[in-house]
């Protein structure tokens, strides 16, 4: 970006903003009439709720359960 001149002015000189960057030349023209698909199909998602798990991380994920509530209220109890 040029300015118009070297010579210090008072106030700042207007910035483009991200506002101003709309990338069009990046997009092409949409034509309702005349959609065109994807080539493939997107990849399929696996969230970690939906995957299966083995027995051992499921027995691994309870003992953590269990230090962290022994630490959490053992700790209190005892103090109390």
């Amino acid at each position: 970006m040029q300015w118009e001149s070297d010579s210090y002015t008072y106030g700042a000189p207007e910035a483009p903003t991200m506002a101003d960057d709309h990338h069009e030349e990046d997009r092409p023209d949409y034509d309702p009439e005349h959609v065109e698909l994807p080539a493939r199909e997107p990849p399929l998602r696996s969230t970690a709720p939906q995957s299966s798990f083995t027995m051992s991380q499921v027995g691994t994920g309870l003992g953590v359960l269990l230090v962290g509530l022994v630490l959490t209220f053992g700790i209190a109890l005892a103090l109390a």
